[in-house]
């Protein structure tokens, strides 16, 4: 159970990590398509770009379920995987749900 929670610990700072830098790299790629900036503010500019890790981009995080931290076959509606929101519906946790919905 300890593994879970530092599992979502080191996802939430991933996460915010990612919104950290998001700004920062909209900014930057804007001064860098400007065709009024100088050549040489420019270069400042791309070697800032490339300054920043490729961690911050979106692409490499993965939704993973909460309850067993897999990665395949999660729902986003309950950020839950495919087997956990079959156990869970079957014990009555979600309401309202039936056997054609998962």
């Amino acid at each position: 159970m300890i593994n879970k929670f530092l599992w979502l610990e080191k996802e939430g700072k991933k996460r915010l990590f990612y919104e950290f830098f998001e700004v920062k790299k909209i900014v930057l790629k804007s001064l860098l398509a400007s065709s009024f900036i100088p050549l040489n503010f420019k270069f400042f500019f791309s070697f800032k770009f490339n300054s920043i890790t490729k961690m911050s981009s979106l692409s490499f995080y993965k939704n993973a379920c909460f309850a067993t931290a897999l990665s395949r076959a999660s729902f986003s509606l309950f950020k839950y995987s495919r087997h956990y929101c079959k156990f869970a519906s079957s014990s009555g946790l979600f309401c309202g749900m039936r056997k054609s919905s998962f």
